[in-house]
């Protein structure tokens, strides 16, 4: 290697977060992200795809406890989360164009029952 090259280090740590999320933080973002789900479909929308939650959860919530940012892979990691707890439903079969990214991707709604409860 010539001299006059240096190597970079690369940076240390993660990127978008401090630290692993505190279970109970976590399950607010999951309660949250499941009401707005509820509000939309009450509203005519019949499912919503991760990042228009994660669009909507920013608008809804920008003064809240987590500042109201919620990275993509956390909105996705949320509705996971929610899809394996039985709340929500992820259809994969019937994609759609997202209103966000303009990209065809997997939906997500709540079960019927579920809309007007919450």
């Amino acid at each position: 290697m010539p001299s006059d090259i240096q190597s970079v280090a690369a940076p240390q740590g993660k990127r978008y977060a401090p630290g692993p999320l505190s279970l109970s933080l976590a399950k607010g973002q999951a309660d949250r992200m499941e009401a707005l789900l509820a509000y939309m479909q009450r509203n005519g929308h019949a499912n919503a795809t991760a990042r228009e939650l994660c669009q909507a959860y920013e608008r809804t919530y920008a003064d809240g406890e987590t500042g109201g940012r919620m990275f993509p892979h956390t909105g996705m990691a949320r509705m996971n989360n929610l899809e394996a707890a039985g709340r929500v439903v992820c259809d994969r079969e019937n994609k759609r164009i997202c209103t966000v990214t303009g990209e065809r991707v997997q939906v997500y709604s709540l079960p019927l029952q579920q809309v007007d409860w919450l």
